[in-house]
């Protein structure tokens, strides 16, 4: 399985969980019913796998971008929840 790297440098094994977990927290934020978009969330993170499995390494931004445009394309508000957080919580790392 692929790796990703992390900001410290540090790198652990892909969880496509945590892909999955991270859009589920963005939908919750926006208001969205996670019922209603379990497909699109599996469509979704299968197809950031996918990406994973042939690249065999990315960084976490990377994996956070592919995820947030897809939620861009599909669910707005919940990109926009998901960048609120970061900047509130997930302050820039030099």
């Amino acid at each position: 399985m692929a790796n990703v790297k992390k900001r410290n440098g540090s790198t652990q094994q892909y969880d496509v969980e945590k892909v999955k977990s991270s859009i589920k927290k963005a939908l919750t934020d926006a208001g969205e019913n996670i019922e209603d978009k379990k497909e699109w969330i599996e469509k979704t993170a299968k197809d950031i796998t996918d990406e994973m499995q042939e690249k065999g390494e990315k960084t976490t931004q990377e994996i956070k971008k592919k995820a947030l445009n897809a939620l861009d394309e599909a669910e707005s508000k919940a990109a926009e929840a998901w960048r609120k957080f970061d900047k509130k919580y997930k302050p820039l790392k030099k």
